[in-house]
């Protein structure tokens, strides 16, 4: 019996909407998910390094420009997966690309200090700056020796991957930063050497 060589294409038409945003529902090579993957579905190789923070509903806030603007630069303009993703079900930009968006829409370079300030005014709800850290106490401890549910200074709760929870107890203060590549939240300082107490 001769394999089918040809793609599904109604698989094709599911997974993507009016707008072209590809969506779930197909597998991905190797995951028998019936029909056959174009170049484009399969990601850049450095695709785990990037990390959608910057979301395009607060950009058309903080800049005046439409949403329905950026989304026909995004498309015609960025790469899926490399300069935008969906963080959760919102869009979102990497650093680069919301840079890039925002040349191609205002005709100018970005300034080092204004991309800054815009990349701050635009973090999504519950987002930490890469390289920041912030605040967390510790909320609910888990049979899971590695697991912790932290509460941020922001109000929201958040799972915490560390070595071991044996010294950690509630309430305990300790510092925490966003892991770019996973998008979870690890610990910026090293284990507790006492319980309850650093």
């Amino acid at each position: 019996m001769m394999p089918d060589l040809m793609p599904d294409t109604q698989a094709n038409d599911r997974d993507q909407d009016a707008e072209g945003i590809t969506r779930g529902g197909g597998g991905a090579t190797g995951e028998g998910g019936g029909g056959g993957v174009a170049p484009t579905d399969i990601p850049p190789e450095n695709s785990a390094q990037r990390v959608f923070l910057y979301g395009e509903v607060e950009v058309a806030a903080a800049t005046g420009i439409s949403v329905r603007q950026l989304q026909k630069s995004r498309q015609k303009n960025l790469r899926a997966d490399v300069d935008w993703g969906l963080n959760g079900l919102r869009v979102a930009y990497s650093l680069s690309g919301l840079r890039l968006i925002l040349e191609k829409l205002t005709g100018r370079p970005t300034q080092g200090d204004e991309l800054e300030k815009l990349a701050r005014q635009t973090l999504l709800p519950g987002m930490t700056a890469p390289d920041a850290t912030t605040r967390a106490w510790v909320h609910k401890t888990f049979p899971n020796p590695f697991l912790l549910q932290v509460r941020l200074g922001d109000g929201s709760l958040q799972m915490l991957r560390v070595k071991e929870t044996k010294n950690f107890r509630m309430g305990m203060e300790g510092p925490v930063r966003l892991n770019p590549p996973t998008q979870q939240f690890e610990l910026a300082r090293r284990l507790p050497r006492f319980p309850g107490r650093w």
